[in-house]
């Protein structure tokens, strides 16, 4: 499936977001194949990082759109630490109904809200777009909110719920980020791009 702007545009700030910061601190790689043993077949995670200061990896599922959101596609929440990361005004959607059952039963992965996941809104806004983007809106004292709130791009909605996960799937993980990490490198460097 091709990858949509928007898309591109997240992954890029998820990994601005980790090397912005002491890179020494956390590890990340976009489109991290996971092995087997998640009993599905193989799967790949839209963006993971791992953290060798505390052990713990997190795991990152872009979802641009609403119908994106509902499709069947599956979510590879593996990690310690799960998060949905969409554009703003879908997280704002989301964030306003996730225990609103009435509207959570008709998506098709109902059972987020319970589950631990947090959801991380994409908000690329400076105050000046918001100013104009959301003027006339009811929700704009709340995206001015949500702005203060923001850090490289990104806000959380909602929280995640920290899960201690087994071992031999904390192993495959890490192997699946160096794998991928490895695979981008030779990528650019086959490219010229770091020559």
């Amino acid at each position: 499936m091709t990858k949509t702007k928007l898309t591109k545009e997240i992954e890029q700030a998820l990994v601005k977001r980790i090397a912005i910061g002491n890179l020494k601190s956390q590890y990340g790689a976009i489109e991290v194949p996971t092995g087997s043993w998640v009993g599905r077949g193989k799967e790949n995670i839209d963006f993971a990082t791992y953290s060798p200061r505390n052990q713990e990896i997190s795991c990152f599922e872009i979802k641009v759109t609403k119908s994106d959101f509902n499709s069947n596609a599956s979510l590879s929440f593996l990690g310690n630490k799960n998060y949905l990361v969409v554009p703003y005004d879908l997280g704002r959607y989301l964030a306003d109904n996730w225990h609103n059952h009435k509207v959570t039963d008709t998506w098709t992965h109902s059972n987020l809200a319970l589950s631990g996941i947090g959801v991380l809104a994409y908000f690329p806004y400076n105050y000046d777009a918001i100013m104009k983007n959301y003027r006339d809106e009811s929700i704009h004292d709340q995206v001015l909110h949500d702005y203060s709130h923001a850090s490289n791009h990104f806000v959380t909605l909602i929280k995640c719920k920290r899960k201690e996960i087994h071992l031999a799937q904390k192993m495959s993980l890490i192997e699946g980020i160096l794998r991928a990490g490895c695979r981008d490198a030779e990528k650019a460097y086959l490219d010229g791009k770091y020559l």
